[in-house]
């Protein structure tokens, strides 16, 4: 006996290859393979009424006894019963009723979630060059979306560097530069602010950074000492992503000197941003009048300088100190083990000429 078209169809094996079908204009295998799986999901459907119609025809040609007829009409009047019941306990209960019509709701849309990802599944299978196919364009648009992501994020940040942070660390050097340090003085002068504006020009600063070494801005007051290291630190704000530490040297002292009265821990809140920084700056450390800072003043110093010496970490000064015998009052005003790691492989800038500043005018 022949074996029926149907069950002959039914062994054989799934297609072990398949020829992605041309694309109808911008048409990607995502669509196409969206489109094989809505196919699979129709004749799913379609088998399921298929087999219901079939179900219901047979009940209907077969024939049933008088007690069985009573039986069914037994069940059609408590059908219309419960229906009538139903309404009735829907007016009299709206809330509850219809938290229960949602919870019904939720499950014929998870049967439907369950029924499509089955369809995936299986045209996955059948399917599986047209999958791998779309599944290379959805890793390619997520490799897009993360670029784009991340290009808006980076410019959100360098927006809010340029607009918030740089402005409300630098202060009134905002627009600090090499190239508006205006050259006053003396010929002699104005030579050797040239020279000096020269040779920053030529520091390479992120590999200065990254090599760990210190810049040390030296001279009288007013020379433009602040300008100069602000001028610096503007050029390399945006690719250290912000990472940078300004502290004014007044303020650290009077926040050390409270610190060597306060709770303990009060040291480690003040010296451990300052270690972490990928760049720490500092205007102005020591006293005006050229005093030595305190014992407490020192070592916590100390524990900064030691700390970023060892880690290779780059530390920019501005220092105000006398031109003559400068080795002898850095050491005096900072210690020896301070000062020789300060200046150990660093950059020393010699700002040594008149203060700029000036009175607009006498009023007598």
């Amino acid at each position: 006996m022949e074996k029926p078209a149907q069950a002959t169809s039914q062994t054989e094996p799934i297609q072990d290859s398949f020829t992605i079908p041309k694309r109808q204009g911008n048409q990607s295998a995502s669509e196409i393979f969206k489109l094989k799986v809505d196919e699979i999901v129709q004749e799913r459907l379609e088998a399921k009424e298929a087999a219901r119609k079939l179900i219901a025809d047979r009940q209907v040609s077969a024939s049933i006894s008088s007690e069985e007829a009573a039986i069914f009409d037994d069940l059609r009047i408590r059908q219309e019963e419960g229906e009538q019941l139903t309404n009735a306990y829907r007016l009299m209960n709206p809330e509850l009723f219809r938290s229960r019509k949602d919870s019904a709701n939720r499950r014929q849309s998870e049967l439907k979630m369950k029924e499509r990802a089955e369809a995936r599944l299986e045209a996955s299978r059948r399917y599986p060059e047209l999958y791998a196919a779309m599944q290379e364009e959805l890793r390619e648009e997520e490799r897009v979306r993360c670029i784009a992501f991340e290009a808006k994020r980076r410019a959100e940040r360098i927006a809010y560097l340029n607009a918030v942070a740089w402005p409300k660390m630098a202060g009134r050097f905002v627009d600090s530069s090499l190239e508006n340090f205006e050259e006053e003085g003396a010929d002699i002068e104005r030579e050797a602010q040239r020279s000096v504006l020269g040779e920053l020009r030529q520091i390479n600063l992120l590999e200065s950074i990254q090599a760990g070494q210190n810049i040390l801005f030296l001279g009288p007051p007013g020379a433009g000492k602040d300008h100069l290291m602000h001028a610096l630190m503007r050029q390399v704000f945006l690719p250290l992503d912000g990472n940078v530490v300004l502290k004014n040297g007044a303020e650290l002292r009077a926040k050390l000197k409270d610190a060597s009265r306060g709770q303990s821990g009060d040291e480690d809140r003040i010296v451990n941003p300052m270690l972490k920084a990928q760049l720490l700056c500092i205007s102005d450390p020591a006293h005006t009048a050229g005093a030595s800072l305190s014992d407490f003043q020192t070592d916590c110093l100390y524990r900064v300088v030691e700390g970023r010496w060892r880690e290779r970490q780059p530390t920019w000064m501005t220092i105000n100190l006398p031109m003559e015998e400068t080795r002898r009052y850095a050491r005096e005003i900072f210690s020896a083990p301070v000062w020789d790691r300060l200046i150990d492989n660093a950059k020393i800038v010699i700002c040594n000429w008149e203060s700029f500043r000036e009175c607009e005018s006498v009023i007598q």
